[in-house]
């Protein structure tokens, strides 16, 4: 773990587990987007791992910005909601109820997303970093316009869900 000595320290550590957060979601959304049945959250899913793969390569500039080597910093928040998703990939059954399961899921990753690139941004600010500060702003408008999208999904979609599959 990257010793926190001063805010700089402070801040590179944040982006390696930025970095780590993209990386995690690049792995999984292809086996999210697998096991989804709605062809319009497939299609979210997949714009959304195109953004990821945009993300990452974005980071590695603002590794670059503070001449730093991309490196990943393993968060335990990630890991649990990709521990999530690949417990509703494995484990539920094919339908409405997955695919709901599923964008909550994604959802809780891109909250995620945001509340680490919000710290950042504003971390990237207080150093004067402004190249970094566009970056983390850039990407924050396509993390919520892509909550945007799975919110609208799975507010249509409970919509399809038979009440005798909501028991429980």
């Amino acid at each position: 773990m990257t010793k926190i000595v001063n805010s700089m320290t402070a801040f590179q550590l944040n982006v390696k587990t930025l970095y780590d957060i993209e990386k995690q979601l690049e792995h999984v959304l292809p086996a999210a987007i697998e096991a989804a049945d709605n062809e319009d959250l497939k299609n979210s899913l997949r714009s959304i791992l195109q953004e990821t793969k945009m993300h990452i390569d974005r980071i590695e500039k603002v590794f670059g910005f503070i001449d730093m080597t991309p490196a990943r910093h393993e968060g335990a928040g990630i890991a649990g909601i990709v521990k999530d998703i690949v417990d509703i990939v494995d484990n539920e059954p094919v339908g409405a109820i997955k695919d709901v399961m599923l964008a909550g899921a994604i959802r809780s990753a891109e909250h995620f997303k945001m509340a680490n690139y919000m710290t950042s941004a504003e971390e990237a600010g207080n150093l004067g970093l402004g190249n970094a500060v566009d970056v983390f702003e850039r990407t924050l408008e396509e993390v919520g316009y892509a909550d945007k999208k799975i919110a609208i999904f799975i507010k249509e979609d409970l919509l399809l869900i038979p009440d005798e599959e909501t028991e429980d």
